[in-house]
């Protein structure tokens, strides 16, 4: 025999019986209304007004904001949209002194050049210089080509340039009856001094012969119309770089 009940002895005879079913009485429920159900509303916390943490200090890498009119920001069309996404920081800048002919196509203020490796994600200009949206544009293209192999060879990364004004309305070389400059209308920059994040400098200056500096430089006949440096004439403390066109295309790189 088994020590328990087969299937049918016990649903006729269970080994204990159970509980009695007690009978609970519900409350009628009310009839259906047409009308919607009252939505349960949750309380609205007090909104917080968080102030915005304060800029990066330019001691820590931080740049400065440039003042901004978003109507000349839509006046400047693609090159404007072209130098937002190269992560340049600039600002629209008004037109240089009074001589028309030395009027600049879509003038800018230039901050800094956006380079992942730099102090801060980008290459500093102190001096701010207003130079055409057109030549930012290609000097932020060739800058961050060159900043790898300048830090390379300081052992740091590229932090800041020294550049001058930029826009400049004078005749070329400063010589009097000479050809408008390509600094007249904004094309042109130059470059004084290279620093770097571990306080190593490369002025342009006696460094002609600089291997980093020899590569940037013919790195840049490959961006700009002319670059003229140490060895040309009148270039020997800086690099001069510009976009302006010239007869039958050709560059000029010395």
């Amino acid at each position: 025999r088994l020590p328990w009940p087969s299937v049918g002895t016990w649903l006729s005879n269970p080994l204990r019986p159970g509980p009695e079913i007690e009978t609970v009485l519900y409350p009628p429920l009310p009839p259906p209304s047409d009308a919607p159900p009252n939505p349960v509303v949750a309380p609205t916390a007090p909104v917080a007004n968080i102030p915005l943490p304060p800029r990066r200090p330019s001691a820590l890498g931080g740049v400065a904001p440039l003042a901004v009119d978003s109507k000349t920001f839509a006046d400047g069309g693609n090159c404007f949209a072209q130098l937002r996404a190269a992560g340049t920081l600039f600002a629209p800048s008004t037109q240089q002194g009074g001589n028309p002919a030395c009027a600049i196509d879509n003038p800018v203020q230039v901050a800094a050049i956006a380079e992942p490796n730099a102090p801060g994600g980008s290459i500093k200009l102190p001096d701010r210089p207003v130079i055409s949206c057109r030549m930012a544009v290609r000097f932020g293209e060739w800058l961050r080509n060159v900043a790898p192999s300048l830090g390379a060879s300081r052992n740091a990364a590229l932090a800041s340039i020294t550049t001058g004004p930029g826009w400049d309305c004078r005749p070329r070389n400063r010589q009097p009856g000479a050809k408008l400059s390509a600094h007249g209308n904004g094309d042109a920059l130059d470059i004084n001094t290279f620093f770097f994040a571990n306080r190593a400098r490369l002025p342009v200056q006696g460094h002609g012969r600089d291997p980093a500096f020899h590569t940037a430089r013919m790195s840049a006949c490959s961006y700009f119309t002319t670059v003229l440096g140490p060895g040309s004439a009148f270039h020997d403390s800086h690099l001069h770089l510009d976009i302006m066109r010239h007869s039958h295309s050709f560059r000029l790189c010395r």
